[in-house]
């Protein structure tokens, strides 16, 4: 959708590139207490209400400590933005954590840790210690006590790996270094908005009632917000008005059934106008 209206990339999509990422001063405060801290072996939870923007910031951290050289893992929930981010230790981190390890005899379960180990040795040679970001709010007291002995082990004195956390409320155990992220008010989520338009060259893309009807809600998130930009995005693209559109998505105005479109063919779409290619091909 977003070629037809002369962008490159889509602005709504992940924020993995860098001109598409957008922070305020605090929350590059945030980041950078969280670099030094992952830097220094230190675990981090990152509080903050689901879409608050804690997985895109870590994000940003993970991204910045790979470059460095640095092992890299994400959980199974997230997207590994990071260049040289390691599905493999990935694989085997989730097995430790609860995964695998229940379902199968003793001597599987010592082979699975067995195999953890080693690629945290491995990752730690390398680069020292290892950083494993993922969510906690979906972990059982049997995951927890797991990463908890993940961010106590030690080599050579250093510890072996270092834990990069996000959820709500408190964080699971003691020993993780508790960050806050700032809540988000309207004007922040307008920020991004426009950001993301900018950054594919069309900061004029969403009028101004447009950008105030998708920043009314800021405690929605801003997922939620990028999730109706993309509806806002579709209307302009195909006119017409939308039906059909989810319940959960408040905020989004349905119009009479004079709809050229409906939500939920949207991917179909996009994948034809990608068959399609460019309108200026010969």
């Amino acid at each position: 959708m977003y070629r037809v209206l002369g962008l490159t990339r889509d602005p709504f999509g992940p924020p993995c590139e860098e001109e598409l990422y957008w922070e305020d001063a605090g929350r590059a405060a945030l980041r950078e207490q969280a670099e030094e801290l992952l830097r220094a072996g230190q675990g981090v939870w990152l509080r903050g209400t689901a879409g608050s923007g804690r997985r895109t910031l870590l994000s940003r951290v993970g991204e910045a400590l790979a470059l460095e050289g640095r092992a890299v893992a994400w959980c199974a929930d997230t997207v590994p933005c990071a260049p040289g981010a390691s599905d493999d230790l990935l694989t085997h981190i989730g097995t430790v954590t609860g995964a695998g390890i229940g379902g199968g005899d003793a001597l599987s379960a010592v082979s699975a840790a067995g195999g953890v180990y080693s690629r945290l040795v491995d990752g730690f040679c390398r680069g020292g210690p290892v950083i494993v970001f993922l969510c906690a709010d979906a972990l059982g007291a049997e995951g927890e006590a797991e990463l908890e002995i993940l961010g106590e082990l030690r080599l050579v004195g250093r510890p072996l790996a270092a834990l990069g956390l996000w959820g709500e409320g408190a964080a699971p155990w003691q020993g993780l270094t508790e960050l806050e992220m700032p809540a988000l008010s309207p004007a922040d989520v307008r920020r991004v908005l426009v950001h993301r338009a900018a950054a594919c060259g069309r900061p004029d893309l969403l009028s101004s009632e447009a950008l105030d009807r998708l920043s009314a809600d800021p405690a929605k998130g801003l997922g939620h917000a990028l999730a109706l930009a993309r509806v806002e995005l579709a209307r302009q693209v195909f006119g017409g008005g939308f039906t059909g559109i989810d319940p959960g998505m408040t905020g989004a105005e349905t119009t009479p059934p004079t709809h050229v479109l409906d939500p939920s063919a949207l991917n179909e779409v996009e994948r034809l106008l990608d068959a399609l290619g460019s309108p200026h091909a010969p």
